[in-house]
């Protein structure tokens, strides 16, 4: 597990918040994040320290969770491109 698996600025949900990944500690195991949603409510932002296993674990399922929307969103508009080309042909 590296710097890379953390990108500075990548947001994720925890708690039924956004967040963005301000700053990562390896020696340290940790992450630090912006609480977005406190920023955007308050006008200014803080910041929470979490494990980086529990940050990789949030974003692991958030990427997991993006493929699969991203694959049937493809689908469905491959099948609307289907369609479409059915009536041009018709």
């Amino acid at each position: 597990m590296g710097e890379s698996d953390f990108p500075i600025g990548a947001e994720l949900e925890m708690d039924g918040r956004k967040f963005a990944i301000d700053s990562v500690n390896l020696l340290a195991g940790s992450v630090s994040l912006k609480d977005i949603t406190f920023q955007n409510g308050a006008g200014f932002p803080i910041f929470r320290s979490e494990s980086i296993y529990v940050v990789k674990d949030i974003l692991d399922k958030q990427r997991l969770v993006g493929n699969l929307l991203g694959k049937e969103e493809g689908r469905e508009k491959q099948e609307e491109e289907q369609a479409e080309a059915k009536i041009f042909h018709s």
